[in-house]
C-alpha cells in the first residue's frame, strides 16, 4: 500500500507532463522541453554569433505571390512569406535582408551557402543538405483542371495525363507518389503554368494552393478552372539553414515559438487572409479531443486515487480497529459499550474474565442484566459522569461518556491504602499535639497531687474534726474536677486517633471547631498563638464528620507550624454567595509559601520540613478529603505575610442552618 502511495504522485504528475506536452505541440509545435530551451533568454554566446553575423541573407521565391513577389515598378519584395520574415527579423534583434530569385535558384544558392535561410517544405531528400526549424507556416498544394474535363476528378486520373509544375516544387515529388506515368512540364513560376493550362498545353498543373487562386484571382477566370478533391499534401512550411548550422537554426527556433506565443503570426496571417488561403492543423478537433483525453484521464486518476486513499484508510481504520479492540480488551478495569437502547454492544476481557460468561451470553442484552453494571449506571444517574459506589464489600469507580463506553475499576485497595494514609498522617498530627496534651495533663494531675497531700494532712492528730471535714471536701472536690478534665483530654485525644469511616452524620459545626481549637491553645505552650473563631450564624451540617475534623486539625497544624512565635489564626465561617453552600477560611499571618513552592503542596510526600518532622502527607490528605467530600479548595500566600486557605462545602442541613 505504501508502494502504490508513493507512485501515485509520480504518475500524476508524468500525466501532467504527458498532457502539457500534447498542448504545446497541439499550439506551438514544440514538446515541453523544446519549449523550455526556446522560452530561456538569449545566451550571451547566441548574441556574440548574431553580431558577428551582421545580417541573414532569406532567399526567398521571385515570383510566389502571395507569399512573396517582386513589383516590378517599384522593386519592393513583400508578401506573406516575407512579413514572416521581417517578423524573425525584428524578435531577434538582427536584419535579415530578402534575395528573392527563381525557386530553383535559391535552393541551390541556400546549398552552395550563399544565402542562409529559406522556406520550404521539408522531405527526406532535402534533409540531407538542410536542416529545418520548427513549422513556421502550414501549406498545401493542389493539382487544377479546366472545367470542362469531366475525365478527370480523382489525382489517380491524372495517370498518362501531361502536368505542367514549377521547377524544383516539392508538389512534383508528392504526385509521383501518387501516380508515376506523367508527363511533366516545368517551368519557373505557376503564372506560365497556368497559361500552359488555359491553352490547353497540359491537361492539369500543380501547386501551392494559395498561389495557384491568386494568379487565377487576378486574371478574373475562377469558373474556368476546379481544383481535385483530395490535395497533394497539406505540409508545414519550415525555415531551411545550411546543413550543420545548428547555431542560426536555434536562434531562428526560438524567433518562431516567440512570435507564435506572442500572437504576431496570427496577425500578419489576418492581413493577407484577402489573398492567400492558408491552412490551419485541424487544432478546433484537437483541442476538443485533447480536453476530452485530460478530463477521461483526470477523472480515472482522482477515481484511481479515491480508491487507493479508501482503500488505504480501510486499512487504517481496520488496524487502528484492531489495535483499539486490543487495547479495550486488555485494559486493567471492566469496560462496557452501550447502544442507544442500553443494550449491550461489547465488553472487554476483564469483564468476561470476572464475570466468567462468554461474550455472546452479554452480547444484545439489557445493562441490568450484569449486577456490577447496574449498580454502577444507578450511582451514575445520581452524580453524572463519574461516581463511586459499593457492592457485595468492594468499592468501585465508574465513569461514563454519553452513557455509551461504562468503566468501572475495582478501587477497595486504593480505598484501603488511602485510609492507612490518612491515618498515619492524623497520627502524626496527634504526635505534634502531643507535647501540648503532656503540658495539659499536668495540671489536673498536679491538682490531684496537692490535694492528697492534703488530704493526708488531715489524719494528722492536731487537726481538728471540723478543718478535717472542709479540707477533705476541698481536696475530693478538686480531684473530680482535674479527673474529669483529664478524661475529656484523653477522649477527644482518642476521637482523632480514630480511623476515618464513611459515616454521614448530622452536627454543629462551631461546637466542632472550638473542640479542636480548644486543643491547639494547649498544644503550642513554646509559642503565643491567639486562635480567633468567626461563624455568621450556626451551620448545622449534614457530613463526614470525622473526615472535617481531619481536614481542620490539619490545616491548623500547618498554620501553627508556619507561626515562629507570635501570631494569629484566624477561623471564619460563612455562607457562599450563591447561598447554596459555606465557606471556611483558615487565615494566619505566618511564613507563608513561596511562590515556586505553591504548585506543588498538594502533591504527596512533598514537604518542606526537616527529616522526621513531618510525611508530606497532610495537604494530600486534605485535598483527598475535600474532594471526597465534594467541596473544593483553594490558598492565596505570600513570604513574611501570611496564608490564605478557603474551603468550600455544599452540605448545608438548610432548615436547622437559619434556625
Amino acid at each position: 500500500m505504501r508502494r502504490l502511495t508513493w507512485w501515485w504522485p509520480i504518475l500524476f504528475l508524468g500525466m501532467a507532463l504527458f498532457f502539457i506536452n500534447r498542448y504545446l505541440l497541439l499550439e506551438y509545435d514544440v514538446s515541453l522541453s523544446d519549449y523550455y530551451k526556446l522560452t530561456r533568454p538569449i545566451s550571451m554566446q547566441e548574441s556574440q554569433f548574431l553580431s558577428n553575423k551582421e545580417s541573414i541573407i532569406y532567399g526567398g521565391n521571385i515570383y510566389e505571390p502571395p507569399l512573396g513577389i517582386v513589383d516590378p515598378d517599384t522593386g519592393q519584395y513583400f508578401g506573406l512569406v516575407v512579413d514572416y520574415i521581417s517578423a524573425l527579423s525584428v524578435s531577434l534583434e538582427t536584419p535579415i535582408h530578402s534575395r528573392p530569385m527563381v525557386w530553383e535558384d535559391a535552393l541551390i544558392a541556400l546549398e552552395k551557402g550563399e544565402t542562409d535561410m529559406c522556406d520550404m517544405i521539408p522531405s527526406f531528400e532535402r534533409s540531407k543538405v538542410f536542416d529545418f526549424s520548427k513549422p513556421l507556416y502550414y501549406l498545401r498544394a493542389i493539382a487544377v483542371i479546366n472545367s470542362e474535363r469531366s475525365d478527370i476528378n480523382h489525382l489517380g486520373d491524372l495517370s498518362g495525363k501531361k502536368i505542367a509544375a514549377m521547377k524544383g516544387d516539392y508538389a512534383i515529388d508528392a504526385l509521383m507518389g501518387v501516380v508515376s506515368d506523367i508527363t511533366l512540364v516545368e517551368v519557373s513560376n505557376l503564372s506560365e503554368a497556368l497559361d500552359l493550362l488555359d491553352r490547353r498545353v497540359v491537361d492539369a498543373m500543380i501547386g501551392d494552393e494559395p498561389v495557384i487562386w491568386y494568379h487565377i484571382k487576378a486574371l478574373s477566370v475562377v469558373q474556368n478552372y476546379s481544383a481535385l478533391s483530395t490535395p497533394l499534401y497539406e505540409s508545414p512550411v519550415v525555415i531551411a539553414v545550411p546543413k550543420g548550422d545548428t547555431a542560426l537554426l536555434h536562434l531562428i527556433d526560438k524567433a518562431i515559438l516567440k512570435l507564435k506565443i506572442n500572437g504576431t503570426l496570427a496577425q500578419i496571417n489576418m492581413k493577407w487572409r484577402a489573398y492567400a488561403t492558408l491552412i490551419e492543423p485541424e487544432r478546433y478537433t484537437a483541442r476538443w479531443q485533447l480536453i476530452l483525453a485530460m478530463a477521461i484521464s483526470g477523472l480515472a486518476l482522482v477515481s484511481s486515487a479515491f480508491y487507493l486513499l479508501a482503500k488505504r484508510l480501510s486499512g487504517i481504520i481496520r488496524d487502528k480497529t484492531e489495535t483499539l479492540q486490543f487495547t479495550f480488551d486488555n485494559l486493567g478495569f471492566f469496560a462496557v459499550v452501550l447502544g442507544e437502547d442500553k443494550s449491550i454492544i461489547d465488553v472487554n476481557l476483564a469483564l468476561l474474565n470476572f464475570l466468567k460468561v462468554d461474550k455472546r451470553t452479554l452480547i444484545g442484552r439489557h445493562f441490568s442484566w450484569i449486577e456490577l453494571v447496574d449498580q454502577a449506571m444507578t450511582a451514575l444517574g445520581a452524580t453524572g459522569q463519574h461516581a463511586t459506589f459499593n457492592l457485595n464489600g468492594n468499592y468501585y469507580e465508574v465513569k461514563s461518556k454519553d452513557d455509551k463506553l461504562v468503566l468501572i475499576r475495582d478501587i477497595t485497595f486504593e480505598k484501603i491504602e488511602q485510609l492507612k494514609m490518612m491515618q498515619s498522617n492524623k497520627m502524626e498530627a496527634i504526635g505534634q499535639l502531643a507535647s501540648g496534651v503532656a503540658h495539659e495533663l499536668r495540671n489536673p494531675l498536679g491538682v490531684i497531687r496537692n490535694s492528697t497531700y492534703l488530704l493526708s494532712d488531715i489524719l494528722k492528730d492536731d487537726v481538728l474534726p471540723s478543718e478535717r471535714l472542709m479540707i477533705g471536701a476541698k481536696g475530693i472536690g478538686a480531684i473530680n474536677k482535674a479527673v474529669t478534665r483529664a478524661s475529656g483530654i484523653i477522649d477527644n485525644l482518642l476521637s482523632f486517633a480514630r480511623l476515618s469511616n464513611t459515616h454521614i452524620e448530622s452536627f454543629d459545626l462551631e461546637n466542632m471547631l472550638v473542640e479542636i481549637l480548644d486543643f491547639f491553645k494547649s498544644a503550642n505552650p513554646s509559642k503565643q498563638i491567639h486562635f480567633d473563631l468567626v461563624c455568621e450564624a450556626p451551620f448545622i451540617v449534614r457530613a463526614n464528620e470525622n473526615a472535617l475534623r481531619h481536614i481542620m486539625i490539619n490545616l491548623i497544624s500547618n498554620a501553627c507550624d508556619a507561626i515562629k512565635s507570635i501570631g494569629t489564626i484566624e477561623i471564619s465561617v460563612t455562607r457562599a454567595t450563591d447561598d447554596k453552600g459555606f465557606l471556611i477560611k483558615v487565615v494566619d499571618n505566618g511564613l507563608g509559601i513561596p511562590a515556586e513552592d505553591q504548585h506543588k503542596i498538594f502533591d504527596p510526600f512533598y514537604t518542606t520540613k526537616k527529616p522526621g518532622e513531618g510525611t508530606g502527607l497532610g495537604l494530600y490528605v486534605v485535598y483527598t478529603e475535600v474532594q471526597n467530600l465534594g467541596g473544593k479548595i483553594d490558598f492565596v500566600s505570600a513570604p513574611l505575610i501570611g496564608t490564605t486557605f478557603t474551603l468550600t462545602f455544599y452540605f448545608l442541613e438548610e432548615d436547622k442552618s437559619h434556625a
